[in-house]
């Protein structure tokens, strides 16, 4: 799948310079076949790391870097909060972060640029930031226990549009 999304970007890319487009939107707005926007969620992502032999990294990294131009968005989630899984050029690639509780200032550091997540309460808890100078804001996530989350999964596999 991640290579599919490769290659659905580069043809993006190749299709919006050719129309001088600048983001999907305005590719769309002229397009015959109109692109959808897709969200790629990578969870536990150490563990999917880990699971290949590619380098994931790098095809996240590129992904990321121009996601948003043209309608392919990430969300990249993990458990293991070390620097061998969040590296330098991968957390810049992606500078908006959500972080819940961590287990010390090292780990908020690590995820985070900044100290903050060690000390939320772990019941929901989470710190959202857009990029390393923005302070971040604090909030209380929701719980939606495994029916709820299975209900939302098919009303949007049946959504047209």
């Amino acid at each position: 799948l991640l290579r599919w999304m490769q290659n659905e970007a580069t043809e993006r890319l190749l299709l919006m310079r050719s129309k001088k487009a600048d983001s999907l939107d305005e590719y769309n707005r002229y397009a015959e076949e109109k692109k959808p926007r897709y969200v790629l969620i990578i969870d536990e992502y150490a563990e999917f790391k880990r699971g290949t032999g590619e380098d994931v990294d790098r095809m996240v990294i590129d992904l990321a870097k121009c996601s948003a131009q043209i309608g392919i968005h990430l969300i990249v989630a993990t458990q293991g909060a070390r620097s061998q899984f969040l590296s330098t050029e991968l957390k810049e690639a992606i500078p908006a972060r959500a972080c819940l509780a961590v287990a010390d200032k090292g780990e908020s550091r690590l995820v985070m640029e900044k100290t903050g997540a060690d000390r939320l309460s772990g019941d929901g808890d989470m710190i959202i930031t857009a990029n390393e100078e923005d302070p971040g804001l604090f909030l209380q996530a929701a719980y939606a226990s495994d029916e709820e989350i299975d209900r939302v999964a098919a009303f949007l596999r049946n959504e047209k549009g």
